[in-house]
């Protein structure tokens, strides 16, 4: 199975070889033994789907796309205002925005993510979470000739209680 960071990676430097990639520096620290603790199996869950209209009418979803999870946290909120201008997540295009270069850039940010796929219709489900923030980040992406278009859109996500919360994310 593709791994998410993988994916974000080629996204971000696709047609944009001869750019560099923006640097950002973060200041708040990552916890590895929280944001680990905080991905230990729960008996919430997160349901949902990824769509982006495009201009002509028609919506593509995440249909076979990976999509990941992983906790929000003050170091993964930096992170994520650096790339969609908010800690609330978003959309950012492909291949006119770039991910920036993260510094500390820790391992174990990565490797705590969870993964699966979106099915055919553009649904997604994560279970066995626990209580707290996550963000998930899935992309709709398609080619039109030669250029990439739509994005990866992200939101953050409160699970309590053992709910099940259900997310749309769509532009």
């Amino acid at each position: 199975m593709t791994r998410l960071p993988s994916l974000l990676a080629a996204l971000a430097l696709a047609g944009c070889a001869a750019m560099p990639r923006p640097q950002v520096t973060i200041s708040a620290p990552f916890d590895e033994a929280a944001a680990a603790e905080q991905m230990q199996d729960g008996d919430g869950s997160v349901k949902g789907s990824a769509l982006v209209r495009q201009q002509g009418g028609g919506v593509v979803t995440c249909a076979g796309f990976p999509v990941g999870i992983f906790p929000a946290n003050p170091y993964s909120k930096a992170r994520m205002t650096a790339i969609y201008g908010s800690e609330r997540g978003g959309i950012t295009r492909t291949p006119k925005e770039q991910s920036p270069q993260f510094t500390p850039d820790p391992p174990a940010y990565t490797a705590l993510l969870r993964e699966t796929r979106c099915d055919a219709q553009g649904f997604f489900r994560f279970d066995k979470l626990r209580d707290g923030d996550f963000y998930v980040i899935v992309p709709v992406i398609w080619k039109v000739g030669h250029s990439m278009q739509g994005g990866m859109l992200s939101t953050m996500v409160t699970v309590k209680r053992g709910e099940t919360k259900e997310v749309v994310l769509a532009h």
